[in-house]
């Protein structure tokens, strides 16, 4: 007669804990580094979407990852698509839900370290909430932990400087590839003239 033992995987002891060097929150953060879809990390190679599923598969495999794994999807993002993604879909809230709306949405845009913004967004519907975004915030810094905004598009509108800014911000640069190539060959030729 064969008796089959089942053990679960908790009873296990390489199982029942993480391993004490994920514990430690400089060496998770590393790794997280790695997983994220970081720009100064200068590679050309990497899928934002692709890197943006894995931290969050990460941070949903224990509670231990979560917040770190949350902080490094939101630390840089393209656009403010993310962001405008939590709000709903109505601009008929009492004022206690649009604070309470603000202060979700704060708990993901306190992350945001680093900016991309392309401007012009899309729709209808994205400019009206880009207007409901504006009178939720009542004044308040939108992005309080922004330390880099580089800009696609210029000019930008008076909300949208509103929303962009940060207390934080020590890198600010104005990308002119996309909107004036030929403004940015000349300065490219420039560049390589003084070398």
């Amino acid at each position: 007669m064969t008796v089959a033992v089942m053990t679960s995987y908790t009873s296990h002891p390489s199982f029942s804990a993480i391993h004490c060097g994920l514990r430690n929150i400089d060496i998770l953060q590393i790794i997280l580094y790695f997983l994220g879809p970081y720009p100064d990390r200068n590679e050309k190679t990497q899928d934002t979407k692709e890197c943006s599923l894995t931290l969050a598969r990460l941070a949903r495999v224990c509670r231990a990852f979560k917040e770190p794994a949350t902080a490094a999807i939101w630390r840089t993002l393209d656009g403010l698509d993310s962001i405008l993604s939590l709000l709903p879909d109505t601009s008929f809230c009492t004022p206690e839900l649009e604070h309470d709306i603000f202060k979700q949405l704060k708990s993901y845009s306190g992350f945001v370290q680093h900016l991309i913004y392309s401007g012009g967004v899309g729709s209808q519907k994205d400019i009206s909430k880009l207007a409901f975004l504006y009178r939720i915030s009542r004044g308040e810094v939108l992005l309080p932990n922004l330390c880099c905004l580089t800009l696609r598009c210029w000019p930008i509108t008076t909300t949208e400087v509103s929303l962009l800014y940060s207390t934080d911000l020590r890198h600010f640069a104005i990308d002119i590839r996309a909107k004036m190539p030929e403004l940015a060959a000349s300065f490219g030729k420039l560049s390589k003239s003084q070398q």
